[in-house]
């Protein structure tokens, strides 16, 4: 096992860290549940994270670090309450009603940041046509090159159909291309498309785009809130290169289902979470894997009232996650695997599966508090699993939240518990998470707390602009570990 030295950069305050005991040892052939209450051994040091991200104005981007992307060469930071420049042009007093959404994207300056939120180190992005309460940047979906975000309650001609938006981005300049929208059937309104977006880059150059649009009523029965997911598919001929495919729903689904609520794709499956849907309890919840051409390949429905399963889905390569025995025996030898974590928040539990062509098994099962949150938001990247609980209290403040990350087959408990830079009562630090596994072996994540306050992360101060913060861990020790 590789001793991981922490990078997490340089700024105000500190992460928390929460020291634990011996690591668990995983029983072979059996789903281990990790917790919290014993925690593994931490294998590297967390230092001050260097960069705390903040709105540019306090009061023209609340709940800032609501949604977050991250590539190589940015961090995509949603508000999506946030008043779009030009809003209040001219004095206009309806421009507290035309909150369309912001979305900023920050690039680093340098090799290793710092990053910035202002200056000509960001680009700030909102609807083209902002007619207030948009939701622009509610979701964000980004990889190399281009970004997806959506606004799910966007409105065309009077009508709320919502919207995504598409943009190219150049990763040398960081300039952002102008948007390319996509909106739902003109039968569809009013069902939040852009609540939820996943992109899968295909070989040859194709890709697919889903697109969740929870709120969408059954067509065949009429249940309100059943939900859909929309997929597109991009073409090289034609005029219009992103080609409308099938509409996905949930068969049996129960009002409230919000189906496409969540999406994340493990490989060649889109993961769909409803977890509103009812089948077995209300609000039990369910998660579903489809094929890319929208066939159901297998589906797992929550069982306990309020469960909430599917509530968050995050996904990566396995490379740790149980025995060599148990992987044989489940999936076959060699067999290629995706690492699938989905949440029940509802119950403070995390599934982590084991996802192979049509099947989708339970490798490992983690707890938490129900009442933190915990699986409100994931990220996966490498063998770190980031798990956030919002909600929880942290050195007396209620909900200042927290990230406990975990690391694949090492099940005995979370490695360690990153708290915010300044925290803050309210600040639901852990709201969204974002992680990326860079080339060198690092993995970088950011964190999002949208109801952090204002006034550079001053306590007591009033104003709830929202923050997210950057944070690097790396197998390689850095210079202040060496020789420790």
């Amino acid at each position: 096992m590789s001793v991981l030295a922490a990078r997490v950069w340089l700024a105000m305050g500190l992460v928390g860290l929460a020291p634990g005991a011996a690591p668990g040892h995983p029983h072979e052939g059996h789903p281990q549940e990790g917790h919290p209450g014993e925690l593994a051994a931490f294998t590297g040091r967390v230092r001050p994270p260097r960069v705390l991200l903040r709105a540019a104005a306090a009061g023209r981007a609340p709940g800032f670090g609501a949604a977050v992307a991250l590539t190589a060469d940015a961090v995509f930071c949603g508000a999506p309450a946030g008043i779009p420049p030009g809003a209040a042009a001219g004095g206009d007093p309806r421009a507290t009603r035309r909150a369309g959404g912001l979305v900023m994207a920050a690039r680093p300056i340098g090799p290793f940041g710092p990053w910035t939120s202002d200056g000509a180190g960001s680009v700030w992005m909102g609807p083209s046509d902002p007619a207030g309460d948009d939701g622009f940047g509610r979701a964000i979906c980004a990889g190399p090159g281009w970004v997806a975000i959506g606004a799910p309650f966007s409105r065309a001609g009077g009508t709320p159909t919502g919207v995504v938006t598409l943009h190219a981005v150049d990763g040398a300049t960081g300039r952002v291309g102008p948007g390319r929208a996509l909106q739902p059937p003109a039968l569809a309104s009013g069902g939040g498309f852009g609540a939820a977006i996943a992109m899968q880059i295909l070989e040859g150059g194709e890709a697919v785009l889903a697109v969740g649009a929870p709120h969408e009523s059954d067509p065949a029965t009429g249940r309100p809130l059943t939900g859909a997911v929309h997929l597109f598919r991009w073409s090289s001929a034609g005029p219009d290169r992103w080609v409308r495919g099938p509409v996905l729903r949930l068969r049996g689904a129960t009002t409230g289902a919000t189906f496409g609520s969540t999406l994340c794709f493990a490989g060649s499956t889109l993961v769909v979470g409803a977890p509103g849907q009812g089948l077995r309890a209300p609000g039990a919840g369910a998660v579903l894997g489809f094929s890319t051409e929208g066939r159901l390949r297998w589906r797992r429905d929550g069982q306990h009232a309020g469960e909430r399963l599917g509530t968050a889905l995050c996904t990566a390569m396995g490379t740790a996650m149980g025995t060599a025995a148990s992987r044989r025996r489940r999936m076959g030898p060699g067999a290629p695997r995706r690492v699938l974590a989905v949440s029940a928040p509802g119950q403070g539990r995390v599934d982590v599966l084991g996802v192979s062509g049509g099947e989708a098994l339970l490798e490992a099962r983690l707890r938490g508090r129900a009442g933190d949150g915990f699986g409100v938001a994931l990220a996966l990247a490498d063998e770190h699993l980031l798990v956030g609980a919002p909600f929880a209290t942290v050195d007396g403040q209620p909900m200042a939240g927290e990230v406990l990350r975990y690391r694949l087959g090492v099940w005995g408990g979370a490695q360690e518990s990153v708290v915010s830079p300044v925290v803050t009562p309210g600040a639901e630090f852990g709201a969204a998470i974002a992680a990326l596994a860079l080339g060198d072996g690092s993995v970088r994540f950011a964190v999002g707390e949208p109801g952090a306050s204002g006034g550079g992360g001053l306590a007591g101060s009033r104003a709830r602009s929202g923050a997210v913060a950057m944070f690097e861990l790396s197998t390689v020790p850095s210079p202040l570990d060496r020789g420790r």
